[in-house]
């Protein structure tokens, strides 16, 4: 085998190991404790203002690339009520009430086309007690798999199908803890 061919093979199963790996922890059912030790695919993100810190994760996807990283979390000291969210929604934007991993979140999408991708705005928002809430936003784009050639098309269209944006707003958000 050729020495280039056999750095390609190498680096595709490295590439590999680490989709999976992010998706396990994306798709991970049990909320990630905050620690103060961070490791090589989740960072802390610490706001003073708001007295919060967060884990989330590092987006090395190959196709799929995040705009706004990491994500913003807000507290809201409003209690959380999807249904007066749902009753202001414009029409270009899709709102949804959805339980993720026995949470329930009202999520908004905005999705805006661009020359050969689509950006897509998240918003989620879960109550955090009965006086408060949480939100959390971030922007990702992703390209239109199908102006690639094989086998990057099929790739493409993988990585779309593989990232459970639920799970990973679920686990960001379980995540948040009050310094």
């Amino acid at each position: 085998m050729p020495e280039s061919s056999s750095k390609k093979n190498i680096l595709i199963s490295i590439g590999a190991f680490l989709i999976l790996g992010i998706g396990f922890l994306v798709n991970s059912r049990t909320s990630v404790p905050v620690t103060e030790k961070a490791n090589a695919f989740w960072k802390i993100y610490t706001d003073a203002t708001q007295g919060i810190k967060f884990k989330y994760p590092l987006l090395s996807n190959n196709f799929i690339t995040p705009q706004e990283w990491p994500p913003k979390v807000t507290v809201f000291s409003d209690p959380f009520n999807c249904d007066e969210v749902l009753e202001k929604n414009p029409s270009n934007i899709e709102m949804t009430e959805r339980v993720v991993n026995n949470s329930t979140y009202c999520v908004n999408t905005q999705n805006e086309g661009a020359a050969g991708s689509v950006f897509t705005t998240y918003n989620y928002k879960t109550a955090l007690d009965n006086e408060r809430a949480l939100a959390l936003s971030f922007i990702l784009q992703y390209p239109r798999c199908e102006n690639y050639d094989e086998p990057n098309k099929t790739d493409c269209t993988m990585e779309n199908e593989n990232l459970n944006v639920d799970n990973l707003a679920d686990v960001i958000l379980k995540s948040v803890v009050f310094k």
